[in-house]
């Protein structure tokens, strides 16, 4: 894979060299972003178990993020662009990902910087509108889980390099490579970090078959390690489906995640588990209503036989009010069987009522 993408990028620096001096304007950038603000009340069940863990039933969630991004074409047909995301909220204002695209419609794309791996990058999941937030209002205590049915290990927006193939006939296919996950280029090259290198790859097909648009996905995602018990380090699956029709919307996931999580240290977590989750939705002008379900299972801790359970439902409702303005709410209910059984290490689950909006800009 290393080689593909060196002689991928070898052929995109070609068509840069070739352009003409001067053949494009310089970049400028524009502004983008959203605003998210949701109102919540919540019911929790063992809300006031532990130490301190009582919950509030009413709570307002936020999230803002300001982007920055630009593009420039050559007069080869080369596009390069650049893009810079800003965590807008008050205790998050640090960059959250940045990086430089190399494309044509001919040889696909090149990127380069912290961005999501391809198999989180071309994910693809049920409908969910604001649903899988529900951790947000009631969180799980001492639990292994995975919310997608896709996971990029300790990548995250890490700095890599991915290449995205044109799509033929509704396929296309990506490729990422990590060379570090978990730090962000900072460590010195080529040093002997925890966590060694990591690679993604993803296929999708995207196309219309008789009048219903179908996109699917399978891919991967391998990370290495070098901590003692934690070999060979984790390697995670998954495999995605949505169909559209005439307004209706049906999409389903699974992931498989593997992972050797401290042979070495049974007081080790492992998020050895699968995780599988569903939805079906109808738009209608620009009302959008919808179910959405979540059935996870992980191993957890080495010291018990039992597993961490989740399984969240809800119904979820959205109206575009106008351009950049969209009206979102949910009704919810999450269960948490934490694998110890012990209401102590426990927030049990819970039922929830959110409703706010999306504001882009």
């Amino acid at each position: 894979m290393k080689k593909f993408l060196l002689s991928t990028s070898a052929i995109v620096g070609v068509g840069l060299i070739a352009a003409p001096a001067g053949a494009a304007e310089k970049i400028k950038l524009g502004l983008g972003g959203y605003m998210e603000d949701y109102i919540g009340f919540v019911g929790a069940e063992d809300d006031d178990v532990g130490a301190g863990r009582d919950l509030a039933g009413f709570d307002i969630k936020t999230d803002t993020e300001v982007y920055f991004s630009g593009s420039t074409k050559l007069d080869n047909g080369i596009s390069i662009s650049v893009r810079i995301e800003l965590e807008g909220d008050e205790s998050a204002t640090t960059v959250d990902e940045s990086y430089a695209s190399i494309s044509s419609d001919t040889m696909g794309m090149i990127r380069i910087g912290g961005d999501d791996a391809v198999n989180g990058g071309a994910y693809v999941g049920p409908d969910r509108g604001i649903s899988g937030d529900y951790d947000n209002w009631i969180m799980e205590a001492n639990m292994t889980k995975n919310d997608n049915a896709y996971d990029s290990g300790n990548s995250g927006d890490a700095t890599k390099v991915s290449y995205w193939s044109p799509r033929i006939a509704g396929f296309q296919l990506a490729a990422s490579y990590v060379p570090e996950p978990g730090n962000n280029g900072g460590d010195t090259p080529n040093y002997r970090t925890d966590n060694h290198s990591a690679y993604a790859a993803s296929l999708t097909w995207k196309e219309t078959v008789m009048g219903v648009g179908v996109n699917s996905q399978i891919a991967m995602y391998r990370e290495g390690t070098a901590i003692v018990g934690d070999e060979p380090g984790e390697s995670n699956y998954n495999v995605g489906l949505r169909l559209a029709y005439q307004g209706f919307d049906v999409g389903v996931a699974y992931g498989r995640f593997i992972e050797a999580g401290g042979s070495g240290d049974v007081t080790t977590a492992t998020d050895n588990g699968r995780t599988i989750a569903g939805s079906v939705s109808y738009k209608s002008g620009p009302w959008k209503l919808g179910v959405w379900l979540l059935d996870t299972e992980n191993e957890g801790s080495l010291l018990t036989t039992a597993d961490d359970e989740t399984r969240a439902y809800s119904l979820f409702g959205e109206y575009q009010l106008s351009d950049g303005v969209l009206l979102q709410g949910l009704v919810f209910n999450v269960d948490y069987d934490e694998e110890t059984d012990v209401d102590a290490n426990e927030q049990s689950g819970g039922w929830g009522v959110v409703a706010g909006m999306k504001l882009s800009f």
